[in-house]
């Protein structure tokens, strides 16, 4: 399946674990101009890719031009600049994770929190039903 232009922008802008707006700073264009490329409104002119490149020194330009892999020209453990867009986007990625987790533990106690009121309603019930039945017996059946 084809990655499209758009689609290998958004990757790129991942993985320098940059938000979109940070991303158009750091190549002198603007924020809006990004968006239109992230949504595949249109694509950039030679100035932009030429930015690009120079921002990324070891991005393939034909992946990002054409699809065409490698992704990177050189070693990825050799190039410092992608060295350090590997460890912002795994800092970036825990800091997520940590995130979902946090969420998680909020939705568990929730849960728990439901479950027991849950629990508390149903005995409320079973103590409405036996009283309305006791009334029953005692009121309506025994006239």
């Amino acid at each position: 399946m084809e990655v499209l232009f758009h689609e290998r922008l958004n990757l790129l802008i991942q993985l320098s674990a940059a938000s979109s707006s940070e991303f158009a700073g750091s190549i002198n264009e603007s924020k809006s101009q990004i968006s239109k490329y992230l949504h595949d409104k249109g694509k950039p002119g030679y100035e932009t890719l030429v930015s690009i490149l120079q921002k990324f020194p070891d991005l393939n330009g034909r992946w990002l031009l054409l699809g065409e892999k490698p992704v990177f020209l050189r070693d990825l453990t050799t190039n410092k600049t992608t060295d350090e867009l590997i460890k912002a986007s795994h800092r970036k990625l825990i800091s997520m994770i940590e995130g979902l987790m946090s969420h998680h533990e909020d939705a568990e106690k929730e849960l728990t929190e439901l479950i027991i009121k849950h629990r508390q309603t149903e005995k409320e019930l079973a103590i409405l039903k036996k009283a309305f039945h006791q009334y029953k017996q005692m009121f309506v059946e025994s006239t």
